[in-house]
């Protein structure tokens, strides 16, 4: 037996994914489930300047914020809570059940997610830079 190490996948890979994959979620899930990450991001732009970005992935159902950055000079303004609003307009049309993101311990960014709604579902230990870091979510109705 090799190991062979890539950046991405080739038709082979992802035949074997697909075809396995399939058959583990019949086995846990009863059916079978879309895995593949849709990848995009949201700009805030005013007179042709990024204000914000928001870059969210979904998968299975699950959308993950994994990232919110707002310009210094823009903050308070609405920005944040703008592309966080457009995210989950996004979620539901795309049939999206539940929104989750991360952010550290202590910032003031917790504040702002549980005035929109998220909770705090979880915490990962010594994780990004060794540092903690909280889950919060929200159920999509």
């Amino acid at each position: 037996m090799r190991f062979y190490t890539s950046k991405g996948k080739n038709k082979e890979m992802v035949a074997f994914s697909d075809r396995e994959w399939s058959i583990a979620d019949k086995n846990h899930f009863g059916k079978s489930g879309r895995w593949i990450e849709d990848v995009h991001y949201i700009r805030a732009v005013d007179d042709n300047v990024i204000l914000g970005i928001l870059h969210y992935c979904i998968k299975a159902g699950v959308m993950e914020i994994v990232s919110i950055v707002v310009s210094h000079s823009m903050h308070r303004q609405g920005i944040g809570r703008a592309l966080i609003e457009k995210a989950e307009k996004i979620a539901k049309q795309k049939g999206v059940h539940k929104i989750f993101l991360t952010t550290g311990v202590g910032w003031d960014a917790i504040n702002f997610y549980e005035k929109l709604g998220y909770q705090n579902t979880g915490e990962l230990k010594k994780h990004y830079l060794m540092q903690d870091w909280l889950i919060f979510s929200k159920e999509l109705k």
